[in-house]
C-alpha cells in the first residue's frame, strides 16, 4: 500500500532556511515530508566557505552543483565540480566541500534516509526568515557546539582548514 503524503510546491527561496559558516541552506523537503525516505536542501555558499572534512555515518548524500564551482574531496580524491556535476557520498565516507568560484556557489544536497541532517542543521545553525536578505552575521560559529550537535546525529567532524 502506498502512503499518501501532501504534494509540496515551493517557489525559489521558500522552505526552512538556516545560515551557518558562510552557507545558507533552504530545505525543500524534510524527512517528515517524505516519510523518512530522504531530505533535500538548496544551498548557497560564499566563496571560500563550505563544509570541512567530516564523515556522515548514518546517511548517504548526493551533492549536485547548480551554479559556480565547488572543490569536493571524497575519500582522498579531489574534484573541481561545475554546474550539472554531481557526487554521491556513501555513508561512512570522509568528505569536504568548498565553494571555489569567484561568486557564491549554489547546489542541491540530498540525504537518505531523511530526518537526521535537517535536525542537525536546525540545532547547530541559525534559523533565518528570508534567505534572500539574511540579518547581519552574529559572528563566528561556536565550533565546539557544532561538533557536539554533529556527533548527536552521527556526523564525525574531522576538521582541517579550508583549501588555499
Amino acid at each position: 500500500m502506498i502512503e499518501h503524503r501532501d504534494v509540496r510546491h515551493l517557489m525559489p527561496w521558500e522552505g526552512l532556511a538556516f545560515r551557518g559558516r558562510g552557507n545558507i541552506i533552504v530545505f525543500k523537503v524534510t524527512g517528515a515530508d517524505t516519510g523518512g525516505s530522504y531530505s533535500m536542501g538548496e544551498v548557497w555558499v560564499d566563496p571560500g566557505a563550505g563544509v570541512p572534512p567530516h564523515i556522515e555515518n548514518l546517511y548517504d548524500e548526493l551533492l549536485m552543483v547548480l551554479e559556480g564551482t565547488f572543490r569536493v574531496e571524497v575519500a582522498g580524491t579531489v574534484r573541481e565540480c561545475g554546474p550539472g556535476e554531481s557526487v554521491f557520498v556513501p555513508r561512512g565516507t570522509l568528505h569536504s566541500v568548498y565553494s571555489t568560484g569567484k561568486g557564491r556557489g549554489r547546489g542541491l544536497g540530498v540525504q537518505s534516509p531523511g530526518g537526521l541532517f535537517e535536525r542537525y542543521v536546525e540545532e547547530a545553525f541559525e534559523r533565518i526568515a528570508d534567505p534572500r536578505n539574511p540579518p547581519p552575521d552574529s559572528g563566528p560559529p561556536d565550533l565546539a557546539k557544532v561538533a557536539s550537535v554533529a556527533a548527536k546525529y552521527g556526523i564525525q567532524m574531522v576538521g582541517g582548514p579550508p583549501p588555499r
